[in-house]
């Protein structure tokens, strides 16, 4: 698997890598839309297919909801509100009774408004809590930095209040808050059972080809940049 060369790199040690390179491991994916398309996970896969050349592999459950977050936050105006990972967690663990769970939140979880440190808390505590929860089911945590928001400061109208902003018309610096939840993910890696990988840098190089014309969700490529990332 890709994530077998990278772990062991861009985090504070090889225990992860070890975990995901047992063939008996059972890794969870959890995450919001962009997880639940899935292309990144197969092409996750698809990769250790080939490296383990017919070999047994880790076995992958792939549980991305649309529209999730971690902070239990969202906008006003969206369709419904939101769910939180909080919501299905405890069953999901149990059903699946992974050995590691691999989370990707943060795009939603600025639910697309200015920074604000009351938001901020929100998906700390969410993201506290997830860690908790993974720990007490016995697996160890890899958490993804939240991929970045593709849109142009330029290409939005500015609504008179912040409550106007929404996945339809975002903050148009809305990446600079997801910078801030990124940077904040990258330091948790000092914690027992822990592991960070950052896909937001390798995504911002190659941007332009990341993204078509939803600023949201990745394209093919992103998905590919973000698997060989993990």
């Amino acid at each position: 698997m890709l994530c077998l060369t990278a772990v062991s790199t861009t985090t504070k040690s090889g225990h992860a890598a070890e975990e995901l390179a047992r063939s008996d491991a059972r890794i969870l994916f959890l995450g919001d839309s962009i997880t639940a398309a899935g292309q990144y996970v197969n092409d996750i896969e698809t990769a250790g297919l080939l490296r383990q050349g017919g070999q047994e592999v880790p076995q992958i459950v792939a549980l991305g909801l649309g529209s999730e977050t971690a902070s239990g936050l969202s906008e006003k105006s969206h369709p419904f509100p939101r769910p939180t990972v909080h919501e299905r967690l405890d069953r999901v663990l149990k059903a699946v009774q992974p050995t590691v769970v691999v989370a990707c939140y943060g795009i939603n979880d600025g639910i697309y408004q200015p920074f604000s440190e009351e938001r901020f808390v929100a998906y700390q505590d969410g993201i506290r809590l997830l860690i908790q929860k993974v720990h007490d089911a016995g697996a160890r945590i890899v958490l993804l930095t939240p991929p970045p928001y593709a849109g142009k400061m330029t290409e939005a109208p500015v609504p008179q209040a912040d409550s106007e902003y929404d996945y339809r018309i975002p903050f148009p610096a809305y990446d600079s808050v997801i910078a801030r939840y990124a940077d904040w993910i990258m330091t948790l890696n000092t914690q027992d059972r822990v592991d960070t990988i950052d896909i937001r840098t390798p995504m911002l190089a190659a941007i332009e080809a990341s993204y078509d014309k939803d600023p949201i969700h990745p394209n093919a490529h992103g998905h590919r940049v973000m698997a060989t990332a993990v």
